[in-house]
Parts: structure tokens; C-alpha cells; sequence
């Protein structure tokens, strides 16, 4: 421990050492009470800390994991980390629905004729749906509104609730026998 008390109040790369911990009991590496620049508190070996392993708490590689994930998904103008948001969930059923003959519900949307709009494919189309229609409020789905035999496309689509979506079905055709 002498070797490394010298490292109190020293900032190595984001972390700034506030104490060295006592040896816990059946232990044989030392670890440190650190600060991040972002705030945050952690306990780390000190050898990782001095031979530069441990950099951060862990803000570093996740800001730097969203910029490379930024800049390599191109063709959407979405980040990795935002893929699985319930709004690119609803973009991409509605797309594959609407142009994917092997997708289950082709046959209801684009085999019907059932059209996603040109604005909303390809590079940055989900960027420029999500500017269209918005953020999901919570407990919504996406809905062809107010023509519900209409199109994907800006003016026809909104977040609606289960109520609403019942509401705007299409109408079934009733079997023989059934009035």
C-alpha cells in the first residue's frame, strides 16, 4: 500500500483517486474509492488505474460507442442504440408490411395495395418519419388515420391508442348465413 498512496488526489485520464481502500480480508489487490469527471463514484484496482485499463466509469466507451454507431448506420439516420425504440419497431413493420411479399401480413397491407411513402425509405427515411409523425406517447401504436384503406405517408398516419385503433378498423366481410 505505500507504493500507492502517493496516487490520493491524483487524476489518472477521467478518474480522479479520493482514497485507497483497506485490503479486504483474503484479498491481494487494492482498489481505489475513485470520481469520474462525469460524477459518478466507483471502486477500482488500483494496478488498473496506474497502468491505464480503467480510463473512466464507463461514460467514455458508451459517448464514443453512440458516435461510431452514429456515424456507421447510414442508411436510416439512426443510431444503433436507438434501433430497438418502439418508433423504429413501428417504422420498420409498416415498411416490411408494405414491401416485403415474405413478411406474414403482406397480404393485408402492400398486397392490397397498401403503399409506404417514397419520403420515409431509404437513407434517412426514419429520420424524416420520426420528423413527421413524432415521438410515441406511451401505450400508442401506429395507425393509418383517417383513411384507414390509405397510405403510409405524411397526414394519414398518428400515434393512436387501442380504443382508437378498434375504431378504425376496416370492415369485415360477413360469412353466408350471418346477418
Amino acid at each position: 500500500m505505500p507504493a500507492y498512496a502517493s496516487a490520493v488526489n491524483k487524476t489518472f485520464s477521467r478518474l480522479t483517486v479520493l482514497e485507497i481502500l483497506p485490503l479486504a480480508p483474503k484479498s491481494r489487490t487494492y482498489h481505489a474509492h475513485v470520481r469520474c469527471v462525469c460524477g459518478n463514484e466507483r471502486r477500482v484496482q488500483v494496478r488498473h488505474i496506474l497502468n491505464g485499463h480503467t480510463r473512466s466509469c464507463g461514460c467514455f466507451h458508451r459517448s464514443n460507442a453512440k458516435l461510431v454507431c452514429a456515424r456507421s448506420m447510414t442508411t436510416h439516420g439512426c443510431t444503433r442504440a436507438n434501433m430497438r425504440t418502439p418508433e423504429y419497431i413501428a417504422w420498420d413493420g409498416a415498411y416490411q408490411r408494405c414491401t416485403n411479399p415474405r413478411n406474414p401480413r403482406f397480404h393485408d397491407y402492400g398486397g392490397r395495395g397498401i403503399k409506404f411513402t417514397k419520403r420515409w425509405q431509404g437513407k434517412g427515411g426514419f429520420a424524416r418519419f420520426l420528423a413527421d409523425v413524432g415521438k410515441r406517447p406511451f401505450g400508442t401504436s401506429l395507425d393509418r388515420f383517417p383513411n384507414n384503406d390509405g397510405h403510409y405517408k405524411k397526414g394519414n398516419v398518428r400515434w393512436a391508442t387501442p380504443k382508437q385503433q378498434a375504431r378504425n378498423r376496416r370492415k369485415r366481410k360477413s360469412k353466408q348465413g350471418e346477418q
